[in-house]
């Protein structure tokens, strides 16, 4: 594989992957979070209820967005993630780890500069930050898989 192919390999798998992933684990979040801070007045059922709408019903709203506000957060991180793989001859973990916490970052102060500090921008940002980590991490994981390491001519 040409070193091109491989570089937009690497960003297309951000790009297309990194807002579904993040859709999902954000659904799933929020469905915890809810059921969390409900769980004290409600019955089982309801907590289970919570959860199952995290899971079926969230991504299909949380999906298009996800698309709409991750899609340039997820091609800095895929180009960041190329050049680290071109650099390195596989796509490196912990610079693509701290160029998302960075972004996080970026976007979090602009969302706490706008909303004020209340609880549930924080739970939000806190949220965030462990959606972009984990998607962060899947995309790379992925990119390991689908690329294979730089072979030595």
């Amino acid at each position: 594989m040409t070193p091109h192919r491989r570089f937009i390999r690497i960003v297309l798998i951000f790009v297309l992957l990194g807002p579904l992933f993040a859709a999902l684990v954000a659904a799933l979040g929020l469905g915890i979070v809810a059921a969390v801070t409900e769980s004290a007045s409600l019955w089982t059922v309801d907590i289970i209820g919570y959860l199952l709408a995290s899971v079926v019903v969230l991504p299909l709203f949380s999906i298009p967005f996800a698309y709409l506000f991750g899609l340039l957060p997820a091609l800095v991180i895929g180009l960041g993630a190329a050049m680290g793989d071109r650099r390195a001859g596989t796509v490196p973990m912990r610079p693509v780890l701290g160029l998302s916490a960075a972004l996080w970052a970026v976007f979090s102060v602009i969302l706490l500069l706008s909303e004020g500090v209340h609880r549930g921008a924080v739970i939000w940002v806190v949220l965030m930050l462990i959606t972009v980590l984990i998607c962060a991490a899947l995309c790379v994981r992925v990119a390991r898989w689908w690329v294979a390491p730089a072979r030595q001519a």
